[in-house]
């Protein structure tokens, strides 16, 4: 976390008069920073300024005000590191993500058996959430055609999330589930041999 080290470098760098209280304050400042959790901004502030205070100078008050505003504009920064992409950002990318799927863009080169990728044009969204690192993708299937692409038993659902994590730069899980957007009694599911003659027919293996 590259803001938390330019913190935790503030806090330890030297200082014209040397007090064991303050060198004391910095220990304390680079153990609080180099903690799993970001401590709270009053804790940080706190250490900063007993560092700031014991540092000789013209203008005290200008110094101090200067130290404040440093630190709380880094622990703002160091406070986002980490945090997960708002859910309008989540959503763009996995938009975007489900087009290039559906136009079989650069999928070739995962040398799979592909899914017939055309379907998945045909399922217009219903939902994207995301809840504790998991992303869920609620699609409609107008047909046992889209449903057959979309529960494809191949790999493409674990590249479509492996591509939303290389877009957003964050680890997280992307689940695909579909809603039948048609009746399924009335239309029951054909039998294999129609969607293998589908497939055959579009050229896909």
């Amino acid at each position: 976390m590259p803001e938390r080290s330019a913190i935790a470098s503030t806090l330890s760098r030297p200082q014209p008069v040397s007090l064991p209280a303050a060198e004391s304050v910095g220990t304390t400042g680079q153990e609080a920073l180099s903690s799993p959790e970001l401590p709270d901004l009053h804790v940080v502030m706190a250490i900063g300024l007993v560092l700031a205070n014991v540092v000789r100078s013209s203008d005290q008050d200008a110094l101090l005000d200067d130290v404040q505003e440093r630190i709380e504009t880094l622990w703002k920064k160091a406070a986002h590191e980490g945090r997960p992409p708002a859910v309008g950002t989540i959503l763009e990318v996995v938009t975007e993500t489900w087009a290039e799927f559906s136009r079989g863009e650069g999928m070739a080169s995962w040398g799979i058996n592909l899914p017939d990728y055309s379907q998945l044009a045909r399922c217009p969204f219903l939902s994207v959430t995301l809840r504790n690192g998991l992303v869920t993708l609620v699609v409609s299937t107008p047909d046992w055609a889209a449903i057959n692409a979309v529960e494809d038993p191949q790999q493409w659902h674990r590249l479509f999330e492996c591509a939303v994590i290389k877009k957003l730069d964050y680890f997280l899980h992307v689940w695909v589930e579909h809603v039948p957007g048609f009746d399924t009694i009335a239309n029951p599911c054909p039998p294999p041999s129609y969607f293998a003659n589908l497939r055959a027919e579009r050229g896909v293996p």
